[in-house]
Protein backbone atom coordinates (compact mmCIF):
# COMPACT_ATOMS: atom_id res chain seq x y z
CA UNK A 1 0.00 0.00 0.00
CA UNK A 2 2.87 2.36 0.84
CA UNK A 3 4.35 1.81 -2.62
CA UNK A 4 1.00 2.26 -4.34
CA UNK A 5 0.31 5.68 -2.80
CA UNK A 6 3.31 7.50 -4.38
CA UNK A 7 2.54 5.87 -7.75
CA UNK A 8 -1.09 7.03 -7.61
CA UNK A 9 0.01 10.53 -6.59
CA UNK A 10 2.48 10.73 -9.49
CA UNK A 11 -0.11 9.39 -11.94
CA UNK A 12 -2.74 11.90 -10.79
CA UNK A 13 -0.25 14.76 -11.19
CA UNK A 14 0.58 13.63 -14.74
CA UNK A 15 -3.09 13.43 -15.66
CA UNK A 16 -3.82 16.84 -14.13
CA UNK A 17 -0.91 18.43 -16.01
CA UNK A 18 -1.80 16.84 -19.33
CA UNK A 19 -5.44 17.95 -19.40
CA UNK A 20 -6.25 20.52 -22.03
CA UNK A 21 -7.48 23.84 -20.74
CA UNK A 22 -11.10 24.08 -21.79
CA UNK A 23 -11.23 27.73 -20.64
CA UNK A 24 -8.45 29.52 -22.53
CA UNK A 25 -7.26 32.83 -21.16
CA UNK A 26 -8.94 35.95 -22.47
CA UNK A 27 -7.21 37.45 -25.48
CA UNK A 28 -4.79 40.26 -24.77
CA UNK A 29 -6.53 43.59 -25.31
CA UNK A 30 -5.09 45.81 -28.03
CA UNK A 31 -2.50 48.33 -26.91
CA UNK A 32 -4.35 51.16 -28.63
CA UNK A 33 -7.10 53.28 -27.16
CA UNK A 34 -10.48 53.90 -28.72
CA UNK A 35 -10.32 57.37 -30.32
CA UNK A 36 -14.02 57.96 -29.58
CA UNK A 37 -13.56 57.50 -25.82
CA UNK A 38 -10.18 59.17 -25.31
CA UNK A 39 -10.07 61.60 -22.39
CA UNK A 40 -7.80 64.52 -21.51
CA UNK A 41 -5.91 62.19 -19.15
CA UNK A 42 -5.07 59.90 -22.09
CA UNK A 43 -3.37 62.66 -24.08
CA UNK A 44 -1.74 64.52 -21.18
CA UNK A 45 1.94 65.13 -21.83
CA UNK A 46 4.10 66.44 -24.65
CA UNK A 47 3.73 65.16 -28.22
CA UNK A 48 6.07 65.92 -31.12
CA UNK A 49 4.85 66.06 -34.70
CA UNK A 50 7.08 63.71 -36.70
CA UNK A 51 5.31 63.31 -40.02
CA UNK A 52 2.47 65.01 -41.80
CA UNK A 53 0.66 65.03 -45.11
CA UNK A 54 -1.37 67.95 -46.40
CA UNK A 55 -4.39 67.28 -48.59
CA UNK A 56 -6.03 69.77 -50.94
CA UNK A 57 -9.27 69.19 -52.84
CA UNK A 58 -9.15 71.17 -56.09
CA UNK A 59 -11.92 70.67 -58.63
CA UNK A 60 -12.82 67.30 -57.13
CA UNK A 61 -9.21 66.06 -57.23
CA UNK A 62 -7.57 65.25 -53.89
CA UNK A 63 -3.81 65.83 -53.93
CA UNK A 64 -1.47 64.85 -51.12
CA UNK A 65 1.74 66.69 -50.32
CA UNK A 66 4.25 65.55 -47.66
CA UNK A 67 4.69 68.27 -45.04
CA UNK A 68 7.73 69.43 -43.13
CA UNK A 69 6.70 69.38 -39.47
CA UNK A 70 9.87 67.52 -38.51
CA UNK A 71 11.98 70.45 -39.72
CA UNK A 72 9.70 72.87 -37.85
CA UNK A 73 10.11 70.98 -34.54
CA UNK A 74 6.41 71.32 -33.65
CA UNK A 75 5.28 70.11 -30.23
CA UNK A 76 1.94 70.05 -28.44
CA UNK A 77 1.86 69.95 -24.63
CA UNK A 78 -1.38 68.99 -22.93
CA UNK A 79 -1.37 69.78 -19.21
CA UNK A 80 -3.87 69.61 -16.39
CA UNK A 81 -7.17 71.46 -16.18
CA UNK A 82 -7.42 71.99 -19.94
CA UNK A 83 -4.28 74.13 -20.16
CA UNK A 84 -1.46 73.47 -22.58
CA UNK A 85 0.87 75.00 -25.13
CA UNK A 86 2.26 74.53 -28.60
CA UNK A 87 5.68 75.39 -29.96
CA UNK A 88 4.11 77.62 -32.62
CA UNK A 89 1.13 79.19 -30.80
CA UNK A 90 2.21 79.50 -27.17
CA UNK A 91 -0.40 78.99 -24.47
CA UNK A 92 -3.67 77.30 -25.34
CA UNK A 93 -6.69 75.72 -23.74
CA UNK A 94 -8.05 72.35 -24.80
CA UNK A 95 -10.74 69.79 -24.20
CA UNK A 96 -11.36 66.29 -25.54
CA UNK A 97 -14.74 64.87 -26.49
CA UNK A 98 -16.05 62.36 -29.01
CA UNK A 99 -12.66 61.69 -30.57
CA UNK A 100 -11.79 65.36 -31.13
CA UNK A 101 -9.22 67.54 -29.37
CA UNK A 102 -10.65 71.06 -29.29
CA UNK A 103 -7.96 73.72 -28.84
CA UNK A 104 -7.94 77.50 -28.67
CA UNK A 105 -4.76 79.55 -28.82
CA UNK A 106 -3.63 82.98 -29.97
CA UNK A 107 -4.08 81.94 -33.62
CA UNK A 108 -7.68 80.94 -33.00
CA UNK A 109 -9.41 77.60 -32.53
CA UNK A 110 -8.10 74.49 -34.22
CA UNK A 111 -9.41 70.98 -33.77
CA UNK A 112 -7.79 67.59 -34.22
CA UNK A 113 -9.84 64.50 -35.07
CA UNK A 114 -8.12 61.53 -33.44
CA UNK A 115 -7.78 58.78 -36.05
CA UNK A 116 -5.62 56.40 -33.98
CA UNK A 117 -4.02 56.57 -30.54
CA UNK A 118 -1.85 54.44 -28.27
CA UNK A 119 0.17 55.34 -25.19
CA UNK A 120 3.13 56.29 -27.43
CA UNK A 121 1.72 57.78 -30.62
CA UNK A 122 -1.34 59.43 -32.05
CA UNK A 123 -2.50 60.12 -35.60
CA UNK A 124 -4.75 63.13 -35.94
CA UNK A 125 -6.44 64.92 -38.82
CA UNK A 126 -6.72 68.69 -38.76
CA UNK A 127 -9.19 70.44 -41.02
CA UNK A 128 -7.61 73.78 -41.87
CA UNK A 129 -10.16 74.98 -44.43
CA UNK A 130 -13.17 73.67 -46.34
CA UNK A 131 -10.94 72.08 -48.97
CA UNK A 132 -7.72 71.58 -46.95
CA UNK A 133 -6.79 69.14 -44.20
CA UNK A 134 -3.66 67.50 -42.81
CA UNK A 135 -2.92 64.18 -41.14
CA UNK A 136 -0.22 64.38 -38.47
CA UNK A 137 1.68 61.64 -36.64
CA UNK A 138 2.44 62.70 -33.07
CA UNK A 139 4.91 60.81 -30.87
CA UNK A 140 4.81 61.12 -27.07
CA UNK A 141 8.00 62.63 -25.70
Amino acid sequence: MKKLLPVLLAASLMIACSKKDNNPASPTPPSGLNPETVTAADIMGTWKATLDTAYVNQNGQLTATPGNVTAQNITYSYGQNGKGSTSFDGDMTYSVAGGIIYTTGSQGPYNFHILSISSKQMIVSQITAVDHFADILLVRQ
